[in-house]
């Protein structure tokens, strides 16, 4: 998604590269937080343009979203495949259920990246 930096008028780019999929999933995420339109934290959209408006600090925050969202897949690919090396199918299968169980509670976009680390910590001291 290409923004303009109010403060500063700099235009970049901001993505969210699923590593499964390899589809950029920075419109879905923006969109489901109700990120989009005017107001403080807000992706605005300029009639004409194909850029988003926004602050740094919004800008800051999705940057780093993103980020720790990709590390966190990354993350938990490995542990999927340590999970499917080591274990039975059936208890791979427990594993990851409760993994996903665990991980998909809701958790505040603010604290999901250190949540997620811990979730894959518990996992795989559980069961490696």
């Amino acid at each position: 998604m290409k923004v303009r930096i109010i403060e500063t008028g700099e235009v970049t780019e901001i993505k969210l590269i699923d590593p499964n999929s390899g589809i950029d999933e920075i419109m879905e995420f923006v969109g489901n937080a109700d990120a989009f339109g005017m107001g403080e934290g807000k992706f605005y959209h300029e009639a004409g343009s194909d850029e988003y408006v926004i602050d740094r600090g919004t800008f800051d925050w999705w940057a780093e979203y993103a980020s720790n969202w990709i590390c966190d897949e990354e993350e938990w690919n490995k542990l999927h495949d340590e999970l499917y090396d080591t274990l039975s199918p059936d208890a791979a299968d427990k594993a990851v259920d409760e993994f996903h169980s665990i991980r998909d509670c809701g958790i505040d976009p603010d604290y999901e990246h250190e949540f997620h680390n811990e979730c894959i910590q518990v996992i795989r001291a559980k069961y490696l």
